[in-house]
């Protein structure tokens, strides 16, 4: 499977000894994730950490934070 190994992190984490709910959110409700997700993969170190959100999320920000998504 093409994402085995994001799979198996996520085994990882579960099995650590802390509270974890997880939740299924459609992604018509969480258009930054979606967004982010069908980023084209060659312009995003996976490793990479943002001080700020992408340029590319901020208009949906926005309207997230005016609940209008």
């Amino acid at each position: 499977h093409k994402h085995c190994e994001i799979i198996e992190d996520i085994r990882i984490l579960l099995r650590k000894s802390w509270f974890i709910i997880i939740v299924h959110i459609n992604r018509d409700a969480n258009k930054v994730a979606d967004r982010l997700a069908s980023w084209n993969t060659t312009k995003v170190d996976w490793d990479e950490n943002w001080d700020t959100p992408p340029n590319n999320v901020l208009d949906l920000l926005v309207l997230d934070n005016l609940s209008i998504t």
